[in-house]
């Protein structure tokens, strides 16, 4: 029975989540064009994540009811499709001239309680990934930590007095009876919730580091999504930064649309990345992409700083020569990138698998070595014996056999062992 009524809720959340963000996409594209006096909730664009994590929170319960990563995915994008149409209406209420909502400052303070509580439910993904569970007992005070932290900051967001932080307007739950309760949540909540999300990033690290096999594979998936789309977007701003004052305005539009993307579509990214981890889907292709990624982002580094610095060095050497250096450096500087890249590839894989895949690299120069031995050997017993050398070197088995079938058994189909 438990089963069936799981079932039953996680679709019954999905499905609500997703009618909910249907209504968002017509307050959000539909009502503004009919009537120009509507605007658009302030964080419209960032709702792009709510369908991404009801799928991947339907998908992950509806196989998996016992994990508790798909219920947080499903309650981050339930609670995110209420605080757009609660901020919808809100804004709509306090904004529009011709359209009088009431309860606008009521459906102000749900958006801000919802939008809290979206963020704290991606501090529990961080806590239970990818197992659904703690790391051992002894990280309890750490969950326990975020939790008290977590109810605290909402008490003390949902009652103190004053201004809702995304409108000019008074907090219509303040209660100024509770202003020393409040005072003691707001001190106490704030630490415990800085040390549940320190030891939840330390639980993480000390996860990735003791895990094995599935749990290692799991973590790999979700740790380089995240360092990916940081480093995306950390870097392309830094770009950005750097070439304001070189590139016109134009240029930069383009460059800060990217910027833009990364922000908006990280979040939806890394949840489809956990599905596929929790699931279990093509778990093992993480090694060959981090391997690529590894091998290009060096090779893309090497090639960008060779070009640019042949472009200086030839223009600087044409210009003292003949007084010009038109586009002859360019060329040049062109056509010897174009030469480097294949040998430069190899070289840079080489080394990456060296120095990061030391038991591959080492698996694959023996197997090579076998391959070139294979082609001039004759002698059976000379090759079954580094047929056994090749398999204990590079799989290291507890034990080794090799069975052969013989040519007075073949007919009959019985194998004889060597």
């Amino acid at each position: 029975m438990k089963r069936p009524m799981n079932l039953r809720l996680a679709v019954g959340i999905g499905v609500t989540t997703l009618c909910l963000y249907a209504l968002l996409l017509v307050a959000f594209f539909v009502l503004p064009a009919i009537n120009p006096g509507i605007q658009r909730y302030g964080y419209w664009r960032e709702s792009v994540f709510i369908p991404a994590y009801a799928i991947v929170g339907l998908l992950i319960t509806t196989r998996r009811p016992d994990h508790l990563v798909g219920w947080l995915y499903a309650l981050a994008a339930l609670a995110g499709a209420i605080q757009d149409m609660a901020g919808q209406y809100a804004t709509t209420s306090f904004t529009s001239t011709s359209l009088q909502l009431p309860g606008g400052e009521w459906a102000a303070w749900v958006a801000q309680l919802s939008q809290f509580v979206t963020l704290s439910t991606l501090l529990f993904l961080l806590l239970l990934f990818p197992s659904g569970r703690i790391l051992s007992r002894r990280w309890r005070p750490v969950a326990w930590a975020l939790i008290a932290g977590i109810t605290a900051q909402v008490i003390s967001r949902a009652f103190y007095v004053g201004q809702l932080e995304d409108y000019s307007i008074s907090n219509p739950a303040g209660l100024p009876v509770l202003a020393s309760v409040l005072a003691v949540t707001n001190a106490v909540g704030g630490p415990l919730l800085i040390f549940g999300f320190f030891g939840t990033v330390a639980m993480l690290v000390v996860r990735a580091y003791k895990s094995r096999g599935v749990e290692r594979q799991q973590i790999k998936w979700f740790v380089f999504t995240a360092l990916v789309i940081i480093s995306l977007f950390l870097g392309g701003g830094a770009l950005s930064i750097l070439l304001a004052t070189v590139l016109p305005e134009v240029l930069l539009i383009p460059l800060m649309a990217v910027i833009n993307t990364i922000w908006l579509w990280g979040p939806a990214s890394l949840a489809f990345v956990t599905a596929l981890a929790i699931l279990r889907y093509r778990l093992y292709d993480i090694d060959l992409i981090i391997r690529r990624t590894l091998v290009y982002t060096v090779l893309t580094a090497t090639l960008g700083l060779v070009y640019f610095g042949l472009v200086i060095l030839l223009e600087g050497m044409l210009r003292s020569l003949v007084g010009s250096s038109g586009q002859v450096a360019t060329v040049v500087s062109t056509l010897a990138i174009a030469a480097l890249f294949t040998p430069l590839r190899r070289r840079v894989q080489e080394i990456i698998d060296r120095r990061f895949y030391r038991r591959k690299y080492n698996a694959e120069q023996a197997l090579a070595g076998f391959a070139a031995a294979v082609r001039d050997q004759t002698d059976l017993e000379a090759l079954t014996a580094q047929v056994v050398g090749i398999v204990q070197d590079t799989m290291q088995p507890e034990a080794v056999s090799l069975w052969l079938r013989s040519d007075e058994k073949t007919q009959a189909g019985v194998p004889s062992r060597w």
